[in-house]
């Protein structure tokens, strides 16, 4: 009896330890984070927590607030610092049957939104801001108070540069008339490169993306014509069902080929990729 209860401990013990590794490699296999918005739906307002703004520009990230509410609006907007001016430049109301299509979230995708706006920057210096919005109902009632933080920094690329056959671009536009030459990148502070790859079109007008390490050497795409076959059907409503078929012809006035970067955000937390285009002019 002493040695059944002993193999018992044991296995449970087992269980418990399969179960432990079977825990982590889900964590491990989580989708990576790649957008800053929320969603909260007490409130019925889908944001972005962070976002980064170009220095002395009005050019750079705006804030996007959609409601999900109807008569809710953006009353009072305050920033940390003078230093950051936050003002609401657009505001679209969705009137009848229209509405917004959420944010780029899971949670969202079934919210129909009946108005949002977009908040625009000016930062007359680099630093870390904070901007707080109030949300008003259309009684004009407080429904609550958001806080977003804001990056002002002088990039937003994740690399410096691109070098390619000895040639640096700044640009993500390449034109070059090398056909073969080395692939090389400076990243900028703050951003962790993940990967770098070169894309190519196949004949069915897809792109496919192969890793390469960081100044390698590659040769451009050639060819400038592609055909993309795109099939889909939709049952509809009974009887009434039908199918299609869309076929569209691609013929570049230059062959083209990309290099995708693939990258984590310090600043904001989040993974993407920065997609360059090498065009052989020769």
């Amino acid at each position: 009896m002493k040695t059944s209860k002993k193999a018992l401990s044991l296995l449970l013990a087992f269980a418990v330890a399969i179960g432990c590794l079977l825990t982590t490699g889900e964590t491990a296999q989580a989708a990576p984070k790649t957008t800053t918005y929320t969603y909260d739906a007490k409130m019925g307002v889908a944001y972005q927590t962070a976002l980064r703004h170009e220095v002395q520009s009005r050019f750079g990230s705006d804030l996007m607030i959609y409601l999900a509410n109807e008569g809710d609006y953006v009353a009072t907007i305050k920033t940390s610092s003078p230093s950051l001016i936050a003002k609401q430049t657009r505001k679209y109301t969705l009137k009848e049957n229209s509405f917004a299509s959420g944010p780029d979230l899971e949670n969202t995708k079934d919210v129909r939104f009946k108005s949002y706006c977009s908040i625009e920057f000016f930062a007359a210096k680099e630093g870390k801001y904070t901007v707080t919005f109030t949300i008003k109902n259309k009684k004009n009632k407080v429904v609550g108070k958001k806080k977003v933080t804001v990056y002002a920094t002088s990039y937003f690329d994740p690399i410096e540069y691109l070098s390619y056959a000895g040639a640096q671009y700044y640009g993500s536009d390449i034109q070059t008339t090398k056909a073969s030459g080395k692939v090389k990148y400076k990243a900028n502070k703050t951003f962790k490169i993940k990967s770098i790859s070169v894309g190519k079109y196949n004949a069915d007008g897809t792109i496919s993306y192969k890793k390469i390490k960081n100044n390698a050497k590659i040769k451009l795409e050639t060819k400038t014509a592609y055909t993309e076959e795109k099939y889909s059907y939709d049952s509809g409503y009974g009887d009434y069902k039908y199918s299609y078929k869309s076929v569209q012809t691609h013929d570049y006035i230059k062959p083209v080929t990309f290099v995708q970067i693939a990258y984590y955000d310090q600043y904001l937390k989040i993974d993407s990729t920065k997609t360059y285009s090498i065009f052989n002019v020769k």
